[in-house]
């Protein structure tokens, strides 16, 4: 009795799995917002260090 109460709980955790892998793979991010000069990522709406860099010199 024992094993199929543990072989149950099994089956019913991988097709939980299943079922959130499944939606989890629809809310995927786009593409983060690279600088076109260096291409570093940006993080937030502020200029890139390369650009505010360049226009010291």
């Amino acid at each position: 009795m024992l094993v199929k109460v543990v072989t149950l709980f099994l089956l019913g955790m991988a097709a939980m799995a299943m079922v959130f892998k499944h939606l989890n793979s629809r809310k995927r991010l786009t593409k983060t917002g690279t600088c076109p000069r260096c291409g570093r990522h940006r993080i937030g709406n502020g200029p890139c260090p390369c650009g505010a860099a360049q226009k010291k010199v």
